[in-house]
């Protein structure tokens, strides 16, 4: 699971900045942001020992 999330933090950010060059700042944004939360989401769930609750839409990270 860890890899998959970076290998898909890396396609959004490698498409974002595409967009940006080209000037498409709407269609960079969104995939920015996906970019920064896969990369988080990987480094985090990674590391052993670390749960990730979901609540009211926010993650938060707890330890068991």
């Amino acid at each position: 699971m860890c890899s998959s999330d970076l290998d898909v933090a890396e396609s959004c950010n490698n498409l974002a900045q595409l967009y940006q060059a080209q000037g498409k700042l709407d269609e960079a944004a969104p995939l920015f942001l996906r970019a920064l939360i896969a990369g988080v989401t990987a480094r985090c769930t990674c590391q052993k020992g670390v749960t990730f609750i979901r609540s009211s839409g926010m993650a938060r990270g707890s330890r068991p």
